[in-house]
C-alpha cells in the first residue's frame, strides 16, 4: 500500500503541468442510478402538477427508448385525460391505439377502443382513417370503405377528402357495390381529376341504367387525360360487350371526333 501511495503520488507530480485532479471513472451503474433518480422526479412532477407537459414526455420518451410498450401505453392514457388540449388529447389516443395494434399486437383492443370514441363523437379523422385501416384487416374492404366516406367528413378541407372519398369509391367498384361508390363519388363535388373521373365511368359502366352520362364522363375524361382516345373508348366497349341486357340495343356517344 505503501509503495502504490509513493507511486500515486509521483505521478501527480510528474503531471502537474497536465492532470490536475484524480476524477474515477462513473460505471454504467452511476448512468442508471441517474437515470432512475430522473424518473423519479419526472413521476413525482406529474403526480404533484399533472399539467406539466414536459415531465409527461420525458416520460413517455424513457420508456420508448427502453422498449418497455406497456408502460408508455399506460402514459399515452393518462396524458390524454389530463392535457388541456382537445388535439393534443386525440393524438395521444391515437398514438396508444397505434401502439396497441403495432407493438403489443392487440388489434382487437385498438380497434375497441377506437370504436368506443367514435361512438363518444371523440373521434377525428385521423382516427377514423386508422379504423378504417383496421377494419381493411379485420373485417374486410365493405366496412373499411364506411370508415373513408366518414373520415372525409371530418377532414379539415378537400384536399383530404378527396383522396378517401377515392379510396372509399375503389373499395365498393372492387366489390361491385356501384350504388355505394357512386354516392361516395358524388361528394368529391365539382373535382376532375383523372382519377376522379375514371371512378366515376368504372361506378357508371357497373349500372345498368342510362348511358348519356357515360359519354359525358368520357369526354371529360379525354380532356384532361395523357391517354389515347382509344383507352378510355375501350371502357365503353367492354361494357357494350359484355352486356346482360343484349335487347337494349347498341349505345353510341360522340368522343373526339369519333
Amino acid at each position: 500500500l505503501a509503495v502504490y501511495e509513493w507511486e500515486l503520488m509521483f505521478f501527480f507530480f510528474q503531471a502537474e503541468d497536465g492532470i490536475r485532479c484524480l476524477v474515477r471513472s462513473r460505471g454504467l451503474g452511476d448512468v442508471y442510478k441517474r437515470q432512475e433518480q430522473a424518473r423519479a422526479m419526472w413521476n413525482l412532477v406529474v403526480e404533484v402538477a399533472p399539467e406539466t407537459r414536459e415531465a409527461w414526455l420525458r416520460l413517455e420518451q424513457d420508456a420508448m427508448e427502453r422498449g418497455e410498450w406497456e408502460l408508455l401505453a399506460h402514459l399515452l392514457q393518462r396524458h390524454s385525460t389530463v392535457t388541456p388540449s382537445a388535439s393534443e388529447a386525440q393524438a395521444l389516443q391515437l398514438r396508444r391505439v397505434q401502439l396497441l395494434d403495432r407493438s403489443l399486437m392487440m388489434s382487437e383492443r385498438a380497434q375497441g377502443e377506437l370504436d368506443e370514441l367514435i361512438a363518444r363523437g371523440a373521434a377525428n379523422s385521423a382516427m377514423l382513417v386508422y379504423r378504417a385501416e383496421l377494419a381493411e384487416r379485420l373485417e374486410g374492404k365493405l366496412s373499411a370503405a364506411g370508415y373513408w366516406v366518414r373520415a372525409a367528413m371530418l377532414a379539415d378541407d378537400r384536399s383530404e377528402a378527396v383522396p378517401l372519398l377515392c379510396g372509399a369509391a375503389r373499395a365498393y367498384l372492387d366489390l361491385g357495390v356501384y350504388d355505394k361508390a357512386q354516392q361516395a363519388l358524388e361528394q368529391i363535388g365539382d373535382v376532375r381529376t383523372e382519377q376522379v373521373l375514371t371512378l366515376k365511368l368504372e361506378a357508371e359502366l357497373g349500372d345498368s341504367g342510362p348511358t348519356v352520362r357515360r359519354g359525358d364522363l368520357l369526354d371529360e375524361l379525354s380532356a384532361v387525360s395523357n391517354a389515347q382516345p382509344s383507352h378510355p373508348a375501350g371502357w365503353l366497349m367492354d361494357w357494350l360487350l359484355y352486356q346482360s341486357y343484349p335487347a337494349d340495343g347498341p349505345t353510341c356517344v360522340h368522343f373526339g371526333g369519333q
